[in-house]
C-alpha cells in the first residue's frame, strides 16, 4: 500500500518529506556511484565546513541514519507499520532533510504473524540493498573505516529505542519494543548482506550513557565540542552535546 498522506505527517518530524517538483538535491542511489559519491563528499565538506572528507563522511552518516534508520524502527515498534524507502526513490536535499516518491514507498503492517520473519522481510531490504551498498562507498572513497560509519548508525537507534521506552507504554509495547531492539541486535549479517552483523557491537539499550568505541569525528569541525558519548578525553572548557540536541546540526 502506497504512503498516505496522514502517514507522511508521521514521518515528518523525521525530516522525511513528499517529493516535490522543486526539490533539489541528490538521489540517493547516486552514493552507490563511486565518482557521484565522490563528488557528493567534497560538496557535503564544504556545506558543513568539515575539514576533509573522513569528518564529512562520518556527519553525513550520522544524520543520514537519523532519518531513515530511526524512522522506520520507531514506526516498526510503536505502530506496527513499516515505510519502506528503496533508495532510488529518495532525495537527500540540501537542507538535509530526504524527499522521497511517496507514491512508490510502501506502508506495510505487521499483520500479527511470526514478528521475527516479518521484521526480516522489513528491515532486509533497507540495510542489505541500501544503507550497507551505500556505507562501502562511502568507506572506499573516504577512507573512513567502515566501523566508525556503522556505529554512528547504531548510536541513534541506541538513543531513539531509549527515547521509546520513556514513553507511556503498556508492558505489551515495552516487551515488544525490547524484543524488536534484541532482534536486531542478534539479527545474522544475512540482513545486512554481510558476513557478520556491523551493528552488534555497538548496540546497548541497558546503558543511557556507553561511550562509543570508535570517534564519529565531531570534535574536528572546529566548534570545541564533543559528542556526549565520545571516546576522546575531554580538554577543559569544552562542551558535551547529548544526542537530542542541535537536530538540526550535522552531527
Amino acid at each position: 500500500m502506497a504512503i498516505k498522506t496522514s502517514q507522511m505527517e508521521q514521518l515528518k518530524p523525521f525530516s522525511i518529506l513528499p517529493c516535490g517538483a522543486k526539490a533539489e538535491g541528490l538521489p540517493a542511489s547516486h552514493l552507490l556511484d563511486e565518482e557521484l559519491c565522490r563528488s557528493f563528499l567534497s560538496q557535503y565538506m564544504l556545506d558543513i565546513k568539515a575539514p576533509n572528507q573522513r569528518v564529512a563522511a562520518s556527519l553525513f552518516m550520522k544524520q543520514y541514519a537519523r532519518i531513515t534508520v530511526a524512522a522506520a524502527l520507531y514506526h516498526i515498534s510503536l505502530y506496527n507499520g513499516f515505510v519502506s524507502l528503496p533508495i532510488e526513490r529518495c532525495l537527500f536535499s540540501k537542507d538535509r532533510t530526504l524527499h522521497i516518491q511517496q507514491d512508490e514507498c510502501e506502508w506495510i503492517e505487521w499483520d500479527c504473524g511470526d514478528r521475527e520473519t516479518w521484521l526480516t522481510e522489513m528491515l532486509h531490504p533497507l540495510f542489505a540493498e541500501h544503507l550497507t551498498p551505500m556505507i562501502l562507498v562511502l568507506q572506499r572513497e573516504s577512507k573512513l573505516p567502515s566501523k566508525i560509519l556503522w556505529e554512528n548508525v547504531a548510536v541513534r537507534i541506541n538513543s531513539f529505542y531509549r527515547k521509546m521506552l520513556t514513553q507511556e507504554l503498556t508492558p505489551v509495547e515495552s516487551t515488544q519494543i525490547k524484543d524488536d531492539f534484541h532482534f536486531l541486535k542478534e539479527a545474522s549479517g544475512d540482513l545486512f548482506q554481510l558476513k557478520k552483523n556491523p551493528l552488534a557491537t555497538f548496540l546497548h539499550l541497558e546503558t543511557e550513557a556507553c561511550t562509543r568505541r570508535t570517534c564519529c569525528m565531531y570534535y574536528l569541525m572546529g566548534k570545541n565540542e564533543y559528542c556526549g558519548v565520545c571516546p576522546l578525553p575531554k580538554e577543559a572548557g569544552t562542551k558535551v552535546i547529548k544526542h537530542n540536541e542541535k537536530t538540526n546540526d550535522p552531527k
